[in-house]
């Protein structure tokens, strides 16, 4: 058949039919080429806090603090999806250079079905860097976070909150991308504001390509008796610009009363320039 009589474009009743993409490959062919187009543009173009390219700095490992603050103007949406149908939203909004403002909020059974329980006090979310990061010393980080993990009992969070804090954050560039380490020690309050003791904690964020990165986080709960040491991981990866997809899998060792065995949590982070 020459190229001037084949027909390309399937009728109407034979687009409507079950095989209809079976009997014309070409159509099948050019849309497989077509969604792969669009799925690489949207990779090239991927700008979140995940990947040796990323443009907004990570705020935190898993659950703990880094030294990463929002750009000046910028604000950071992190929205966590966790046991129980509960989900947690934290919003930070950069006023000035270096220092962020934010508040948090979550509840249970926001998902599914029941009554809905909400955390109560609203938590609150400071932060100011007082040292950029330069070729021989970290980032450091000073700031307050109430908000902590899971489910709350009696105004105290399933994982504590970081409370005050200083972090600290160092990047390296190598054969296998980027590598920076973090580490942080606060002093854990709950909703209520009543102190809950010192913690120390650990982590570190490989990237893995330009836009996706491997999380570790050991934290210690030093100042919490109801767990022991938590070791969580992460896979962050921006799919769209602006926006980070994050499996955790949290609580590896099996340390948290309240669980049997690791969780699995789902969250995204949305990041834009106002």
């Amino acid at each position: 058949m020459s190229h001037s009589t084949q027909r390309l474009t399937p009728t109407l009743s034979e687009a409507n039919h079950p095989t209809a993409v079976a009997r014309h490959p070409q159509i099948r062919r050019h849309s497989c080429l077509l969604l792969l187009f669009l799925f690489s543009s949207f990779a090239l173009l991927a700008q979140g806090s995940a990947g040796s390219k990323a443009p907004y700095e990570s705020r935190v490992i898993v659950d703990m603090p880094t030294a990463g603050v929002v750009q000046k103007g910028s604000f950071g949406l992190t929205n966590i999806v966790f046991a129980g149908g509960g989900l947690l939203c934290d919003l930070a909004f950069a006023p000035m250079e270096d220092f962020n403002i934010g508040v948090g909020y979550s509840g249970l059974n926001i998902l599914g079905s029941g009554s809905v329980t909400w955390q109560g006090v609203p938590s609150m979310h400071l932060r100011y860097r007082i040292l950029d990061e330069t070729l021989k010393m970290p980032a450091i980080t000073l700031g307050i976070q109430t908000q902590g993990r899971g489910v709350v009992v009696d105004k105290v969070f399933e994982t504590a909150a970081p409370g005050l804090f200083a972090a600290l954050s160092k990047q390296f560039t190598w054969s296998g991308g980027t590598l920076a380490f973090h580490g942080g020690l606060g002093y854990s309050v709950d909703l209520a504001f009543n102190g809950k003791g010192a913690n120390v904690w650990f982590g570190a964020e490989q990237s893995l390509g330009p836009n996706a990165s491997l999380m570790a986080e050991l934290n210690p709960t030093v100042g919490d008796a109801r767990s022991g040491v938590l070791f969580n991981l992460s896979l962050r990866w921006v799919i769209t610009p602006g926006f980070t997809l994050e499996l955790q899998g949290r609580d590896l060792f099996g340390q948290l009363p309240t669980r049997s065995g690791f969780t699995r949590t789902m969250a995204f982070e949305i990041n834009r320039h106002l």
